[in-house]
């Protein structure tokens, strides 16, 4: 039975199982691409590759734009699946973790609707508040005069993350998603 990987499925039906990463194409034998896509279904990727590609065909030039990445909100399915792509690229080594300076790291806070969506069906919840919490976060020692303050006592810098910080939220709250990560 010949199926199709979720990034070019079709619409799921209402009432489907949002969780399948694969859609039955045999439901979808009327459509006139059908019979292009059964007699072609071997160029559709059905897994993620396994190491990274050969380069004799060339590299792709990344061009350089350093205005703020946008994002956009998804829902816990979708969350959930991107998760597990990112995970699967990662093990096989054809992404890895960026700390470009190229691009403003940006993060957005998640989203007070979003995570009680995200809460659906759980018994026990809880909390917890972190006094002082950036300074959780040590500075890299390459940032540390950049967070220099002036007063009346003198000059002193920072050597964890102050407020305040232009990337500061986006640091936070990354760590703090590394932090819970398993939890």
């Amino acid at each position: 039975m010949l199926s199709l990987p979720f990034a070019i499925r079709p619409k799921i039906e209402k009432g489907a199982n949002e969780d399948q990463d694969t859609v039955n194409l045999d439901s979808y034998q009327k459509n006139p691409v059908y019979s292009i896509l059964l007699k072609h279904h071997g160029v559709l990727q059905q897994k993620c590759p396994s190491s990274l590609p050969y380069r004799d065909h060339g590299e792709h030039q990344v061009e350089i734009d350093t205005s703020e990445a946008i994002f956009h909100r998804q829902s816990p399915v979708q969350e959930r699946v991107i998760s597990a792509w990112i995970e699967k690229l990662l093990a096989s080594g054809l992404i890895r973790p960026s700390t470009t300076p190229h691009v403003r790291r940006t993060l957005p806070i998640p989203r007070k609707d979003t995570i009680i969506e995200k809460m659906q069906g759980f018994h026990w919840y809880s909390y917890m508040d972190l006094l002082s919490g950036y300074y959780q976060f040590c500075m890299r020692a390459s940032g540390v005069p950049l967070t220099v303050f002036q007063t009346a006592d003198g000059a002193n810098e920072y050597v964890v993350l102050p407020m305040g910080l232009f990337n500061a939220p986006a640091t936070f709250n990354a760590g703090i998603r590394q932090i819970l990560l398993y939890y």
